[in-house]
């Protein structure tokens, strides 16, 4: 994770650990927070990669943060062995890495159409006669996951996609 105290990171760890218990059979071995810095998580998978070389799997919560995860795994030819999973905006980025072989998968939100929900939301907001706080708003946006099996042309969207 990037920070213990950081709401995205602790529903996302939640959601994690939900999936796993309705699957079952799989141990957590360890669970500790890079601060989003690539460095660390690298340091800190090499540290877990030499305490369980049994490792199977790594799910982190930030793929910017993921690079480091991904290239110990690599760095320990572990790479067919760990199933790396990370999540993020599913930025170019994101197929690049994944094609490289440092993750098999990203659970990608559109940060194209949360921006776009969020400005109708001000639109909306600033035209509304509504008093403020009066109403409470919810969007939820897609998650779509990206794999090496699944990738397209349009998986991932480019900087200039959002210009």
């Amino acid at each position: 994770m990037g920070v213990p105290t950081s709401a995205l990171d602790l529903y996302m760890i939640n959601g994690f650990k939900q999936a796993l218990d309705e699957v079952g059979g799989i141990e957590i071995v360890s669970q500790q927070a890079a601060a989003y810095d690539p460095t660390k998580a690298r340091s800190i998978t090499a540290s877990v990669l030499q305490q369980h070389p049994d490792l199977c799997g790594s799910f982190g919560v930030w793929d910017s943060m993921d690079t480091g995860t991904g290239a110990a795994i690599k760095e320990a030819g572990k790479e067919d062995q760990v199933f790396v999973v990370t999540s993020g905006a599913g930025a170019a980025t994101a197929c690049e890495k994944i094609r490289e072989g440092l993750w098999d998968m990203e659970i990608a939100w559109d940060a194209r159409l949360q921006g776009t929900a969020l400005n109708v939301v001000i639109s909306d907001a600033l035209q509304s006669e509504t008093e403020a706080g009066a109403e409470t708003r919810r969007f939820f946006t897609p998650n779509r996951i990206i794999t090496r099996e699944n990738m397209t042309e349009g998986s991932c969207w480019q900087p200039e996609d959002i210009l």
